[in-house]
Protein backbone atom coordinates (compact mmCIF):
# COMPACT_ATOMS: atom_id res chain seq x y z
CA UNK A 1 0.00 0.00 0.00
CA UNK A 2 1.05 3.54 -0.90
CA UNK A 3 0.99 6.61 0.44
CA UNK A 4 2.32 10.21 -0.91
CA UNK A 5 3.23 8.21 -3.91
CA UNK A 6 5.74 5.50 -1.69
CA UNK A 7 5.18 2.28 0.04
CA UNK A 8 5.47 1.76 3.97
CA UNK A 9 8.45 -0.10 3.45
CA UNK A 10 10.06 2.77 1.44
CA UNK A 11 9.08 5.41 3.85
CA UNK A 12 10.80 3.43 6.31
CA UNK A 13 14.21 3.18 4.71
CA UNK A 14 14.16 6.15 2.95
CA UNK A 15 12.73 8.74 5.60
CA UNK A 16 12.42 6.79 9.43
CA UNK A 17 15.72 4.78 8.97
CA UNK A 18 18.20 7.73 8.22
CA UNK A 19 16.00 10.52 10.93
CA UNK A 20 16.65 7.80 13.62
CA UNK A 21 20.21 7.12 12.93
CA UNK A 22 21.02 10.30 12.53
CA UNK A 23 19.60 11.44 15.83
CA UNK A 24 21.50 8.30 17.50
CA UNK A 25 24.75 9.59 16.25
CA UNK A 26 23.82 13.23 16.78
CA UNK A 27 23.56 11.76 20.58
CA UNK A 28 26.37 9.83 20.63
CA UNK A 29 28.43 13.26 19.25
CA UNK A 30 27.19 15.17 22.00
CA UNK A 31 27.91 12.75 24.81
CA UNK A 32 31.65 11.68 23.99
CA UNK A 33 34.04 12.78 25.65
CA UNK A 34 36.87 12.13 22.90
CA UNK A 35 39.25 14.66 22.42
CA UNK A 36 38.94 15.02 18.98
CA UNK A 37 35.66 16.12 18.93
CA UNK A 38 36.32 19.17 20.85
CA UNK A 39 37.20 21.54 17.73
CA UNK A 40 33.51 21.21 17.05
CA UNK A 41 32.54 22.60 20.22
CA UNK A 42 30.76 26.13 20.40
CA UNK A 43 29.48 28.21 22.58
CA UNK A 44 25.76 29.08 23.33
CA UNK A 45 23.41 31.08 25.38
CA UNK A 46 20.40 30.89 27.09
CA UNK A 47 18.76 34.17 27.41
CA UNK A 48 15.32 36.04 27.81
CA UNK A 49 14.15 39.14 26.34
CA UNK A 50 12.01 42.28 26.36
CA UNK A 51 11.68 43.59 23.01
CA UNK A 52 10.73 47.19 22.49
CA UNK A 53 9.83 47.88 19.20
CA UNK A 54 10.19 51.11 17.48
CA UNK A 55 7.83 51.02 14.49
CA UNK A 56 7.93 54.85 13.68
CA UNK A 57 11.61 56.37 14.17
CA UNK A 58 10.05 59.15 15.22
CA UNK A 59 8.99 57.57 18.09
CA UNK A 60 12.73 55.93 19.23
CA UNK A 61 13.65 58.34 22.21
CA UNK A 62 10.08 57.55 23.85
CA UNK A 63 10.70 53.92 23.25
CA UNK A 64 14.63 54.21 24.74
CA UNK A 65 12.60 56.21 27.65
CA UNK A 66 9.68 53.06 28.35
CA UNK A 67 12.36 50.12 28.08
CA UNK A 68 14.50 52.63 30.47
CA UNK A 69 11.76 52.95 32.98
CA UNK A 70 11.59 48.75 33.07
CA UNK A 71 14.69 48.39 33.18
CA UNK A 72 15.17 50.25 36.22
CA UNK A 73 11.86 48.56 37.88
CA UNK A 74 13.58 44.78 37.12
CA UNK A 75 17.01 46.37 38.61
CA UNK A 76 14.62 47.07 41.66
CA UNK A 77 13.56 43.18 42.02
CA UNK A 78 10.74 43.31 39.32
CA UNK A 79 10.32 39.85 38.11
CA UNK A 80 12.17 39.49 34.53
CA UNK A 81 9.30 37.24 32.88
CA UNK A 82 6.62 38.81 34.24
CA UNK A 83 7.28 42.11 33.06
CA UNK A 84 8.21 40.38 29.53
CA UNK A 85 5.30 39.53 29.15
CA UNK A 86 3.40 42.78 30.24
CA UNK A 87 5.81 44.83 27.81
CA UNK A 88 7.38 42.27 25.51
CA UNK A 89 5.68 42.85 21.41
CA UNK A 90 7.59 39.80 20.05
CA UNK A 91 6.57 36.56 20.17
CA UNK A 92 8.89 35.88 23.33
CA UNK A 93 6.58 37.63 25.55
CA UNK A 94 3.89 34.80 26.29
CA UNK A 95 7.17 32.54 27.32
CA UNK A 96 8.35 35.22 29.62
CA UNK A 97 10.84 36.59 26.58
CA UNK A 98 12.65 32.71 27.09
CA UNK A 99 14.45 32.77 23.76
CA UNK A 100 15.85 28.92 24.33
CA UNK A 101 19.75 28.12 23.75
CA UNK A 102 20.96 30.23 20.65
CA UNK A 103 24.87 29.95 18.97
CA UNK A 104 27.09 32.83 17.99
CA UNK A 105 25.56 33.79 14.57
CA UNK A 106 22.24 33.07 15.51
CA UNK A 107 20.92 36.70 16.42
CA UNK A 108 21.91 39.79 15.32
CA UNK A 109 25.69 41.58 16.20
CA UNK A 110 24.57 43.85 18.68
CA UNK A 111 22.18 41.40 20.57
CA UNK A 112 24.47 38.91 20.39
CA UNK A 113 27.54 40.66 21.73
CA UNK A 114 25.33 41.88 24.09
CA UNK A 115 24.44 38.84 25.42
CA UNK A 116 27.87 37.03 25.39
CA UNK A 117 29.41 39.52 27.32
CA UNK A 118 27.29 38.74 30.08
CA UNK A 119 27.48 36.38 32.81
CA UNK A 120 25.25 33.46 33.90
CA UNK A 121 22.20 35.18 35.59
CA UNK A 122 23.41 38.72 34.77
CA UNK A 123 20.97 41.73 33.38
CA UNK A 124 22.37 43.66 30.66
CA UNK A 125 22.54 46.85 32.17
CA UNK A 126 21.41 49.51 29.62
CA UNK A 127 18.46 48.72 26.77
CA UNK A 128 20.37 46.80 24.42
CA UNK A 129 19.78 48.74 20.64
CA UNK A 130 18.82 46.56 17.60
CA UNK A 131 17.08 47.22 13.73
CA UNK A 132 14.20 45.55 15.77
CA UNK A 133 14.05 47.86 18.87
CA UNK A 134 15.13 48.26 22.28
CA UNK A 135 15.88 44.81 24.07
CA UNK A 136 16.17 44.13 27.78
CA UNK A 137 18.54 41.35 27.99
CA UNK A 138 19.24 38.94 30.75
CA UNK A 139 21.29 36.08 30.64
CA UNK A 140 20.72 32.55 32.41
CA UNK A 141 23.48 30.71 31.67
CA UNK A 142 25.87 29.92 28.86
CA UNK A 143 27.46 26.29 27.97
CA UNK A 144 29.79 24.71 25.53
CA UNK A 145 28.02 22.42 23.39
CA UNK A 146 29.19 19.96 20.04
CA UNK A 147 27.79 21.21 17.18
CA UNK A 148 26.87 18.10 15.31
CA UNK A 149 26.23 19.60 12.28
CA UNK A 150 29.88 20.94 11.58
CA UNK A 151 31.25 17.77 12.48
CA UNK A 152 29.04 15.85 9.51
CA UNK A 153 29.52 18.90 7.39
CA UNK A 154 33.66 18.32 7.97
CA UNK A 155 33.22 14.45 7.45
CA UNK A 156 31.40 15.22 4.01
CA UNK A 157 34.39 17.62 3.66
CA UNK A 158 37.21 15.29 3.61
CA UNK A 159 35.91 12.34 2.82
CA UNK A 160 37.46 10.51 0.02
CA UNK A 161 34.31 9.93 -2.03
CA UNK A 162 35.16 7.80 -5.63
CA UNK A 163 32.15 7.49 -7.79
CA UNK A 164 32.36 3.87 -10.51
CA UNK A 165 30.75 4.08 -13.42
CA UNK A 166 28.99 6.89 -15.31
CA UNK A 167 27.63 9.40 -13.46
CA UNK A 168 25.11 10.73 -16.38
Amino acid sequence: QTNLGISLREFYSRVLEPTLLERKMSEAFASSTDPKFASFSTEQAHARQILFQVTNPADDAKVNAQAEKVLAEIKKGADFAAKAKQYGTDGTKDAGGDLGFFGRGDMVKEFEDAVFALKDGELAPTPVKTEFGYHLIKLEEKRTARDFSSFMNERLRTADIKVFGKVH
